[in-house]
């Protein structure tokens, strides 16, 4: 067989693989939700029902989004396939962090690989790095690793897993004075590199989130950050500007950046070990360690000034998308599911009606008062309720 009539007969291949693809696509679009039954993955889908049960959303939301985000200029088309790896810390003494790492963020991760067939997108992991205290209370399902150098062989690469990987910081370690950086210094750890370095992207989020089935297929060209609300007098953006000037560092005009990050792995970790850098220097400083309250100038949201300063300093403002609409979303927001790629838990009792993490602490939710038939999974603040009292 000559070499043109071999690759005749891969591009008409191809373009059968592509009309099918198309196929199932357009046979969704109208239909904002659809079941698709899809191959069982390596652990049970958590059981939920309700009215509008997530179907596949790579093939209506991601098409949705993406021609939305092109139109933004914040999407160009980048392999699906990229592997991405949602990476968290969970600490020892809070039993609240171990409720929202299983019943908020793994349930969520759980269900969502069950919706999305894998030849529609690349494997999505969740690593949870955890004290040594708690790791044997996270979801058994999610293999221990003992040496995260080393993945399991048994697991093949075309499985989405979950890996908890100890991580105790010493005793004498120096963020016990702001412990929230421990959510951040673990990806620091030389130990850690090759095991993060072996995904092509990572979502460093908190534990008080979920994903949607929606940001299985989100591959952005750009380095994208979700909303911060630290940010909203003018003293405060012109002292980060003061601190950046102090710190020889680039500052672009970008506030209000969000704790959760998504870009190329060697990013983000080239990233944090300067936004440690800058944390220490702001509680070390005479000048910045004077707490002025919230929102003016609050020592408690360093690692917000921090990230701040390092995604100016670091990437290009062309290159940076803060997102506002789809990243960080208020876990009370009655936006619809599919534009929506990860929710995050405001803190407070100030936002009107449900979800609120504060009141799921005190038990305030229950199956009694939120019978799951009843639970709209197409909306964020249902879908949120969901994932926390049925996701198990």
């Amino acid at each position: 067989m000559g070499i043109g009539s071999r690759r005749r007969r891969g591009q008409a291949a191809a373009f059968v693989g592509v009309m099918a693809l198309l196929l199932l696509c357009f046979n969704t679009i109208g239909v904002e939700w659809q079941v698709l039954r899809v191959p069982q993955t390596s652990a049970p889908t958590p059981a939920l029902s309700g009215p509008a049960i997530i179907g596949v959303v790579a093939a209506v939301g991601s098409l949705r989004n993406e021609a939305a985000d092109l139109h933004n200029n914040t999407t160009t088309p980048v392999p699906l396939y990229e592997s991405v790896a949602i990476v968290t810390f969970v600490p020892d003494g809070h039993v609240k962090f171990i409720d929202q790492a299983q019943h908020m963020l793994w349930s969520s991760w759980q269900f969502a690989i069950g919706q999305v067939p894998r030849q529609l997108r690349g494997r999505t992991d969740l690593l949870v790095f955890a004290h040594r205290n708690v790791v044997a209370r996270l979801p058994p399902s999610c293999v221990r690793l003992g040496d995260p150098s080393l993945l399991p062989q048994s697991s093949p690469p075309s499985h989405d897993r979950c890996y908890v990987v100890e991580h105790t910081p010493s005793a004498d370690a120096y963020w016990h004075r702001y412990s929230f950086m421990f959510s951040l210094s673990f990806l620091a750890e030389p130990a850690f590199q090759p095991l993060l370095m072996s995904y092509d992207r990572l979502l460093r989020t908190d534990t008080d989130v979920v994903i949607t089935p929606a940001f299985l297929t989100f591959r952005p060209r750009q380095f994208v950050v979700g909303r911060g609300g630290y940010m909203v007098e003018e003293y405060t953006k012109s002292r980060i500007q003061e601190l950046a000037i102090d710190l020889h560092m680039t500052h672009q005009g970008l506030y209000n950046v969000g704790s959760t990050w998504f870009g190329n792995t060697s990013t983000v970790l080239s990233m944090v070990p300067k936004m440690l850098e800058v944390a220490k220097f702001i509680l070390d400083s005479p000048k910045y360690n004077v707490d002025q309250g919230f929102p003016r100038w609050h020592i408690g949201v360093t690692s917000m000034y921090a990230g701040e300063l390092v995604v100016n300093h670091f990437i290009p403002k062309d290159n940076v998308w803060v997102n506002s609409k789809s990243l960080d979303i208020n876990c009370n927001s009655i936006e619809k599911t599919i534009n929506v790629y990860h929710s995050h838990c405001w803190p407070g009792d100030q936002y009107p009606g449900y979800f609120n993490k504060w009141a799921f602490e005190r038990g305030e939710y229950t199956a009694q008062r939120f019978p799951r038939d009843n639970l709209d999974l197409a909306v964020i603040n249902d879908y949120f309720m969901a994932m926390a009292l049925y996701g198990k």
